[in-house]
């Protein structure tokens, strides 16, 4: 996706600032932090938000930020609340997401810096391990704590110049007992200060705590059970990909090992998945189209262009298989295959729904499992790998917009999403609904640097 218009660059404090504080800073901003996610200078945007996609991407497909703002699904798009932004601010956004994405600013530098645990220069607020604070403001609080210890040593000679005076009846007078308690007041204050100072200064030894305890989950992390038994009382659900509401759509599968000697470093695409809702004529249904037709669901799988066939070869396909489960009609499971439309290339499969009632309002819902394994035995049962969630809604003979299909991944443990091993990577880095690049030139041919035989083991 590309932004009509000039190459002038685009001041984030001068141009995209003032759309934020008039759009967003109902919820992202002002010290609000909404879904994890402030929008009041360049380093929080760049540290994202509780979704973990980047906002700031080389691609616009891939900015979260830029899909949130331009899109029309209700509870998708941002602002919840209010107008959508004009198009010379979305126009604006976009080209500053490009530019920032191909240029390294100094905010993004010193925030890089300390979340490594590294310095930066020694003019810079990052020498003190300060996340997020200007040198303007390491400055004002410097002062501030200086200001206040010469009031409290001045309230103390005064206090002392007093009781001498009095004859050591200080407390006597009303006046005194103000001077006192201001005293108190300002200690305490002091206090206050030097705790929060303490708090900021020890930014970065809470940073490289926190790369620690992430350490130890990474050694005692949960391993995938060797059987995951899918039957009708147990019904593995994938968490929800981050995009709108839908009726299926595309989604990639993305290569799993990580190389300077693969193509991007090995992030690239291995397979496009198609999954829709269609007709007994092969028309994919959208919201509003009749449901007095018998419904399915259609999957292909198609090989992404230069990448190593060994994954769609024959043997592969005799392992992998689908299991429908209805949870709106009871009845058992029944399980599909994929058809070879062209040989290591592209797979298809067709799901036929249960046929309901159509003279009323339905609700059908159910789950088909991409299963997957080689040895079909008791010790090594297939494994499910994806996960298709069906909930078709349909009144006065037509699909509601209530109605969603989507696809999953099942790299999870229960609620939980795995920690990968050492030389795994993350889950939303090798499945997405967002476009992962192809491979461009001739892919690597080297089965255990592209992990084949691991894979087939499976």
């Amino acid at each position: 996706m590309s932004i009509p218009g000039s190459q002038e660059d685009i001041n984030f404090e001068k141009d995209v600032l003032p759309v934020f504080q008039q759009h967003c800073f109902e919820c992202h901003g002002d010290g609000k932090v909404e879904g994890e996610l402030s929008l009041e200078s360049f380093a929080a945007l760049k540290r994202g938000g509780h979704t973990g996609n980047p906002l700031v991407a080389a691609s616009l497909d891939n900015s979260e930020l830029y899909l949130r703002i331009t899109s029309q699904s209700e509870g998708y798009r941002m602002p919840k609340t209010g107008d959508s932004l004009s198009q010379p601010e979305i126009d604006m956004i976009g080209k500053w997401i490009l530019q920032a994405a191909n240029s390294s600013p100094p905010t993004a530098a010193v925030n890089a810096n300390v979340q490594s645990g590294q310095s930066s220069s020694p003019k810079s607020s990052a020498m003190f391990g300060i996340d997020g604070l200007e040198q303007t403001q390491v400055v004002m609080f410097v002062v501030s704590a200086v200001v206040i210890l010469m009031l409290v040593c001045w309230l103390f000679y005064r206090m002392w110049v007093a009781r001498q005076n009095s004859g050591g009846k200080f407390f006597k007078s009303p006046s005194r007992m103000i001077v006192f308690i201001s005293l108190i007041i300002g200690a305490l204050n002091l206090l206050m200060i030097l705790a929060l100072g303490y708090l900021y200064f020890q930014n970065e030894s809470l940073i490289e705590t926190n790369e620690s305890l992430r350490s130890q989950l990474q050694t005692n992390r949960f391993k995938t059970p060797p059987v995951i038994r899918v039957n009708e009382s147990n019904l593995p659900l994938p968490p929800h990909p981050m995009h709108p509401p839908r009726l299926g759509g595309q989604y990639y599968r993305g290569n799993d090992e990580r190389s300077d000697r693969l193509f991007n470093n090995g992030f690239y695409r291995t397979a496009t998945i198609d999954l829709h809702l269609v007709d007994s004529s092969g028309n994919r249904i959208k919201w509003g189209d009749s449901a007095d037709d018998d419904l399915s669901i259609e999957i292909k799988i198609q090989r992404a262009p230069n990448t190593t066939g060994e994954l769609f070869s024959e043997r592969v396909w005799k392992s992998v298989s689908l299991q429908h489960f209805c949870q709106s009609t009871p009845g058992p499971m029944k399980e599909f295959k994929f058809d070879v439309v062209k040989k290591d290339e592209l797979w298809s499969a067709t799901i036929p729904l249960p046929k309901t009632d159509k003279s009323e309002m339905q609700n059908l819902r159910g789950i088909v499992y991409l299963m997957y394994g080689v040895q079909p035995s008791s010790e090594k049962l297939p494994r499910p790998h994806f996960a298709m969630r069906y909930d078709l809604q349909s009144g006065s003979g037509k699909i509601s917009e209530d109605s969603v299909l989507w696809m999953g991944s099942l790299y999870t443990l229960g609620n939980r999403v795995m920690v990968p091993d050492d030389d795994r990577i993350l889950l939303d880095r090798w499945f997405d609904w967002r476009p992962i690049p192809v491979v461009e030139g001739e892919g690597s041919k080297d089965r255990k640097l592209l992990g084949v035989e691991e894979h087939l083991s499976h």
